[in-house]
């Protein structure tokens, strides 16, 4: 009773004395209340305490004990003890089977939350809504479209009517796959819908571009009266930021108002972001200001509203402020700078940033390498750019891009093309752009060598060909 009415530390309380005072042993019932207590406090010690209790008690095979124990330890991130526990028990229920499922699919292991749904298929328990929800989660994570499908298929199969929130959940995974029209259809079929059937639709067309959509379907939510979320909000945002469409931006902004969302965090961030990608840095700018409490995150936006029109005094000015009020900025803050200072060819500024981020204990990550690379190269220093690409312990195709154009952009082909060399025994791919800066150096007057000419040109076309044949074009 404690326990069901949020009671927990009352419960663990009441079951110590129960023991001390009392020869025998609680029931599987109150033994399984007793765990969920503990998952709510958190107590790690107490639970394993229990779990040496029920081993002795003999109560490991109890289907509502073992479930607890299998919850406690997924929530206490011991996802490998909860998957023992789970092995050993005889019998499972469709919750079992969740709770193990959902563990592993909040810990990011979704393709073996998909793995045990196939095991639970084999068995004659039967899926409920929470296990289709959570697979479905796991699927919309991997895009893995045709599991999608195939639990589309089962619930179609089983002639009920789906739950909102599997309806919900199956929208996110076709619109993640790519299958934004598919979704729609769904959207469009359901009988019932929430807030989170809204937001997840809306938010599947600004993912995937169809920004004028998104923009529709908000303005048709709020009409029909529906209370707008800050998810909703967010993402129309980034759709109106898109496509610079400030007018309708503002009439968002006016909505968030109403809806008491405009000192929402993200719809703050959301609302800087939209009026800066729409050239209007003021109203960003009075975005920014309506709160006190900013966060690096918010921070870094402005940073980059301003980076974007160019505004180096703005961008530096707000920097200095942040480090001064939040501490150490983030990674974001340093290459939002740098492609500022790359634009304004702004080499000693560069250095400095470069010199702040060693000190802050950024390492050269894939994002920061490649800024440092294309801010020393637009400034003539190439082989400082050269040091910084060598210094990347991990590097993508646009790091090695950002390298091919550096040495393009100050001529230095016979390097660009040595550099091409290294790529092709690298466990990177070139691509277009890896091409596009190749041919660029190929025809250029200056260039004779002609071996290496004909090394890349016939590459270049074989990979305009697949890129092709990869688009149907």
């Amino acid at each position: 009773m404690y326990n069901q009415h949020g009671y927990n530390e009352e419960a663990l309380v009441i079951f110590r004395e129960f023991r001390q005072s009392s020869n025998e042993n609680p029931n599987e019932f109150v033994v399984a209340s007793v765990i969920r207590a503990c998952t709510h406090l958190g107590g790690g010690g107490i639970g394993m305490e229990l779990h040496a209790f029920v081993l002795k008690a003999g109560l490991d095979q109890d289907v509502y004990v073992g479930t607890s124990l299998v919850d406690f330890y997924s929530k206490k991130g011991k996802i490998d003890e909860a998957k023992l526990v789970f092995d050993d028990l005889s019998i499972r229920s469709s919750v079992t089977w969740t709770t193990i499922i959902t563990g592993y699919g909040k810990i990011g292991k979704s393709e073996v939350s998909l793995q045990l749904f196939n095991q639970m298929m084999e068995t004659d328990v039967g899926p409920d809504r929470y296990v289709l929800s959570s697979v479905l989660s796991a699927c919309s994570m991997l895009g893995f479209l045709e599991g999608g499908k195939q639990i589309h298929a089962y619930v179609l199969r089983r002639g009920t009517e789906m739950d909102v929130s599997v309806s919900n959940v199956l929208i996110d995974t076709y619109v993640k796959c790519g299958r934004v029209r598919t979704g729609r259809e769904l959207f469009d079929q359901m009988v019932v819908k929430n807030v989170i059937s809204w937001t997840t639709m809306i938010a599947g067309y600004m993912q995937n571009s169809f920004d004028k959509e998104a923009m529709k379907l908000f303005a048709e939510m709020s009409r029909l009266g529906w209370k707008i979320d800050r998810f909703a909000c967010t993402s129309v945002l980034t759709s109106c930021g898109s496509l610079e469409a400030v007018e309708q931006g503002r009439q968002v902004h006016s909505y968030a108002i109403k809806a008491n969302l405009a000192s929402d965090e993200f719809v703050i961030n959301s609302l800087i972001d939209m009026y800066s990608k729409c050239n209007a840095l003021t109203d960003a700018r009075r975005a920014f200001d309506v709160t006190t409490n900013h966060s690096v995150i918010s921070c870094n936006t402005m940073i980059e509203g301003y980076s974007r029109q160019g505004n180096l005094y703005e961008a530096l000015h707000l920097f200095h402020e942040m480090r001064l009020r939040l501490g150490p900025p983030s990674l974001l803050t340093f290459v939002s700078l740098l492609g500022l200072s790359a634009s304004e060819l702004a080499l000693e500024l560069s250095k400095q940033i470069h010199s702040t981020m060693i000190k802050s204990g950024f390492s050269l990550d894939i994002f920061g390498g490649s800024a440092l690379i294309d801010v020393y190269s637009k400034c003539s220093f190439v082989r400082d750019a050269r040091l910084v690409f060598a210094e990347m312990d991990e590097k993508d195709i646009v790091v090695w891009n950002a390298m091919f154009f550096g040495y393009t952009q100050q001529s230095e082909n016979e390097d660009a093309f040595r550099l091409y060399l290294e790529l092709q025994v690298s466990r990177q791919k070139p691509n277009e752009f890896t091409f596009v800066a190749l041919i660029t150096a190929a025809i250029l007057p200056e260039l004779r060598a002609t071996q290496n000419r004909n090394l890349v040109i016939p590459a270049a076309f074989q990979n305009a060909v697949v890129e092709a044949a990869m688009h149907g074009s």
